[in-house]
């Protein structure tokens, strides 16, 4: 799933994302119909939160791509109990060519209030990460934050 998030030829719009869970991207999908559709049935339940997003823009060293379908809200979306900070990014690594994109759950996630300060986030953290690792590739996914759910 990590490797479709990171693919910026891809034309996803929604997906999953479990708090405190092994496989912390267990689903995408072109619409919210599509993310609810089953899904009480494929992710499990168990004290976790479960967060819908929008893939908003993909940052790696060499380029930026910006989603601006993806960052107007829809009309089925609520802003009920969503935070001010709305725009969140995920750091994953690569270690070298032959190993796929790592999500690690430590230092991996950041709130914003603006897709402008998410990207100027990314820009900055990656290339703080490249000056420590060199050797390794560094993405940041940026998203906007649709609907958090308690998954008990």
């Amino acid at each position: 799933m990590i490797h479709q998030l990171l693919d910026e030829t891809r034309n996803i719009n929604y997906f999953v994302y479990l708090t405190n869970r092994l496989d912390a991207f267990p689903k995408i999908g072109d619409s919210l119909r599509e993310i609810h559709t089953n899904l009480r049935e494929e992710i499990s339940m168990g004290y976790t939160d479960l967060w819908v997003l929008k893939r908003a823009g993909l940052i790696s060293q060499q380029n930026a791509f910006y989603f601006p379908e993806n960052d107007q809200k829809a009309e089925d979306e609520s802003d009920k109990y969503l935070p001010d900070k709305k725009y969140i990014t995920f750091t994953f690594i690569q270690i070298n060519q032959a190993t796929p994109p790592m999500y690690p759950k430590t230092d991996g996630i950041a709130a914003h209030l603006t897709y402008e300060d998410a990207e100027d986030f990314a820009v900055k953290k990656i290339d703080k990460m490249k000056q420590k690792y060199p050797e390794r590739e560094f993405y940041v996914l940026c998203a906007r934050l649709v609907e958090r759910n308690y998954w008990h």
